[in-house]
């Protein structure tokens, strides 16, 4: 008999507008629904000021971003920064 677990996706997105001014770096707060407590996952960014870490259950609900571009970035409420998968 074979036993199928089912690989988890979470979309991530922001709770709040923020607006980042040149070379500044934040911690935002982000939503996902919930992660099972058994295992690690991998934070996979689509935004590229956002950068990929491992995540699991126990972990605060919050991005690390750097604006490298030339200018202000914004990034409005409840946009989509990334997902997270299996790791």
């Amino acid at each position: 008999m074979l036993n199928i677990t089912r690989a988890y996706t979470r979309k991530v997105k922001t709770t709040r507008r923020v607006v980042l001014l040149l070379s500044e770096e934040v911690y935002i707060l982000v939503e996902y629904k919930l992660l099972p407590k058994d295992r690690n996952f991998i934070f996979d960014a689509k935004y590229n000021a956002a950068l990929n870490t491992i995540v699991n259950a126990k972990s605060l609900k919050v991005i690390y971003i750097q604006n490298y571009s030339d200018g202000v970035i914004t990034i409005p409420k409840y946009y989509y920064i990334g997902k997270i998968v299996e790791s």
